[in-house]
């Protein structure tokens, strides 16, 4: 699996262990809400570091054939505006944890 691919299922993973932890452990939710978030930052800024600037084009490419048989696969790749995108996304993310990390009402269905 890519780094693109990580970028693109880390919040749905915690999504995914959002629904394991109770509605009362708001504390866990938080943490692994931020977790998720974290995990997209991080794959984000390491991408944008190690784009090469003066190749250009599409780089990181992932290609995952699903099913061939009907063409359908999983293609991923960025090219220099998807890294600036990337970056305001993941951004977003994360401050948007934090904004709302003393939310109250119903934090597990929040995030």
């Amino acid at each position: 699996m890519g780094i693109l691919s990580v970028i693109i299922l880390a919040p749905l993973a915690a999504a995914g262990a959002l629904l394991l932890i109770p509605g009362f452990s708001k504390g866990a939710i938080r943490l692994v809400s931020l977790l998720g978030a974290l995990v997209t930052l991080f794959c984000s800024i390491y991408v944008a570091c190690a784009y090469d600037m003066s190749a250009g084009g599409i780089q990181f490419r992932e290609h995952i054939d699903i099913l061939p048989s009907l063409g359908i696969a999983w293609k991923l790749g960025t090219d220099g505006w998807g890294i600036a995108l990337l970056l305001l996304t993941a951004l977003i993310i994360v401050a948007g944890v934090f904004a709302t990390w003393t939310l109250e009402d119903r934090p597990k269905e929040f995030y």
